[in-house]
């Protein structure tokens, strides 16, 4: 059986799917935040792996197995997330979160000397207070004594897999998303770690995304298997986007609290433009991501405005009754201006109408990441997933908008971990060739 994974920042989730990739049983855990502040996210790396052992025993529950029948364990995560590790597999201080804006200081005292060729080896244009790096220049500072000994840092996956078997692993998706990493080079930054006062020796050990470890497990708190097969299978845009099928010419669209646009983006690597997110997709090649931030959190907002406690439903119900009145003359919606007066502008005849106008500027929000930032070929079929895929009348708006193809996408990032694994174990010498010589 193949447990999947997924470490998401408001729950954990797991599901068990047998060898064809049926899916047997599921459960998920609150994500375990020691502070959520806004400013200030951290867990506690026990708090994590008590969560991660009672995700194990309740999946398997579930599906009525015993958790020994677990042969492959394979982890999505967020990215960023990380810890030191001191030589007896302790923390040395609270798992950072890449909510956490308090490294933004650090951030600019790195990028001042490191940002040239800097999306050359990042998958993101920037160096940000969010990300891996800009923490690790700031933990330096706040927790001087973890930095002498035998310490690891071990990033949120990696403590899964450590809870389980004992390794310290990543792989080179997650990896690359938090700039300590070289995509260009293959390799762990020496000069940039040098910086925060970390040599390569004390990173993660490094997979190609999708790869898996055969490692020998030992948890006291759960009854495995002798032997477990590991797969990091890298960030959860990814693994959705492999758990749709998404391949040559398709875009993937999720309509979450953010909004993501993703595609595959072939063996040529990037950077493919300055505001897009780039990195190793499983079984070689690359992928592209554009997003922003004013996804479902805009939707939210304005139902809150429009139709106080009412469900997504009603919303959908208001929407089609607008269609037939709207015209060029209706006014429109501003996904970037809310929270003030100006979200709405222009005439509307009813608050129907500014339903549809909500729907309709977060779609030319979405056409601006696909054709402007993603630059896709106009009439690329989009498949959409998360929350806003449940919305008929919204699949129709982005269809019209588009004038291309539209469908609710059917994986999601659990099945994409586990079809990672089932790759993995089917891999080929030289599929194994052609991935591994990213590193």
């Amino acid at each position: 059986m193949i447990l999947a994974i997924d470490l998401g920042s408001t729950n954990f989730k797991a599901a068990l799917f047998s060898e064809a990739l049926d899916r047997v049983g599921a459960s998920s855990v609150p994500a375990p935040y020691l502070h959520n502040d806004g400013d200030h996210v951290e867990m506690d790396a026990n708090d994590i792996r008590q969560a991660v052992v009672l995700l194990f025993k309740e999946t398997c529950q579930t599906a009525g197995i015993r958790t020994r029948d677990v042969t492959t364990v394979t982890v999505t995560s967020q990215a960023q997330n990380f810890t030191f590790l001191d030589g007896a597999g302790r923390a040395c201080f609270p798992v950072t979160s890449w909510l956490d804006h308090g490294a933004e200081a650090e951030a600019a005292a790195l990028w001042k000397t490191r940002h040239t060729d800097w999306h050359q080896h990042c998958s993101f244009g920037t160096l940000t207070g969010q990300m891996q790096l800009a923490h690790l220049l700031r933990a330096r500072t706040r927790y001087p004594d973890a930095f002498s000994g035998g310490f690891q840092m071990v990033s949120l996956p990696g403590l899964v897999f450590h809870v389980l078997a004992g390794i310290n692993l990543t792989d080179d998706n997650l990896a690359a998303m938090g700039g300590a990493y070289s995509l260009r080079d293959r390799e762990w930054r020496a000069d940039v770690l040098a910086d925060c006062g970390v040599t390569p020796a004390h990173m993660p050990r490094l997979v190609p995304v999708g790869h898996s470890v055969r490692a020998a497990t030992h948890c006291a708190q759960l009854d495995l298997a002798d032997s477990l097969q590991l797969v990091s299978a890298g960030n959860d845009q990814t693994a959705g986007a492999f758990g749709n099928d998404c391949g040559e010419g398709d875009v993937l669209v999720t309509l979450g609290t953010a909004l993501v646009a993703y595609r595959f983006a072939g063996t040529a690597p990037g950077p493919y433009s300055d505001d897009v997110c780039w990195g190793p997709y499983p079984d070689g090649g690359y992928y592209a991501l554009a997003t922003s931030d004013k996804g479902c959190q805009a939707l939210d907002w304005a139902r809150e405005q429009l139709m106080p406690g009412q469900d997504l439903a009603h919303f959908d119900a208001a929407v089609e009754t607008a269609l037939p009145s709207i015209s060029e003359t209706t006014g429109t919606f501003s996904p970037a201006l809310i929270r003030t007066p100006n979200a709405w502008q222009g005439s509307f005849a009813d608050d129907s109408e500014k339903a549809y106008a909500v729907l309709k500027g977060i779609t030319n929000d979405l056409k601006r990441l696909v054709c402007q930032e993603l630059n896709c070929p106009s009439g690329s079929a989009l498949r959409v997933i998360g929350g806003g895929s449940q919305s008929n009348v919204w699949l129709q708006i982005i269809a019209d908008t588009f004038n291309a193809p539209v469908s609710a996408g059917t994986g999601d990032s659990l099945l994409g971990a586990a079809k990672m694994a089932v790759g993995s174990a089917c891999l080929t010498p030289a599929r194994r060739d052609l991935t591994d010589q990213r590193l």
